[in-house]
This record gives C-alpha cells, structure tokens and sequence, in this order.
C-alpha cells in the first residue's frame, strides 16, 4: 500500500513462504511459515492479515511447552492487539 515493495516480489515472497511450510514436518515451523506467507499476501489482499495473526498465535502455540502453551498464545494475541492499537495511535 505505501509502494515499498512491488506485488510481484511479495506474491514471490509468499509463494516461498507457503512452500516452506509443505517442506517442514514441525507445526511451530510450518505455522510460522504460512504466517510469513499471509503477511507477505497482505500487499494484494487486506483479508490475508486476520491468517497472518491466526498463524503466528499457533506457531506460539505449537513452540512452546505444553505446560505454557496457553499463556504463550494469550501473549501472542496481547502483542497482537497492541500492536493494532499503536498502529491507530500513529495515523
């Protein structure tokens, strides 16, 4: 949207991404991954930013101990959501 990256090398960027997360058998990885990939899709299409944060909440999920799975995700959200209010605050 600010014209910092072309559409063409973010859909390769997330063409790449997606492909790692087939290559990888570990879901904290493969999680992290298609997140990176939604991200990137963000540059063509909005609606790709509410998989971006539903994927990164997993691989925090999935990476973390199972005993501390749940606080991890709850962490992740939290950063997520102030991450969105900052943003709100700047513009």
């Amino acid at each position: 949207m600010r014209g910092e990256i072309a559409m063409s090398e973010a859909r390769t960027a997330a063409f790449a991404a997606h492909a790692a997360a087939r290559d990888t058998n570990q879901a904290a990885a493969c999680a992290a991954a298609r997140a990176a990939s939604h991200d990137a899709a963000t540059t063509h299409v909005a609606g790709h930013a509410v998989h971006a944060a539903t994927y990164a909440a997993k691989a925090a999920t999935y990476a973390a101990d199972p005993a501390d799975a749940g606080a991890n995700t709850a962490k992740e959200r939290n950063w997520q959501f102030q991450h969105l209010l900052d943003l709100g605050d700047n513009h």
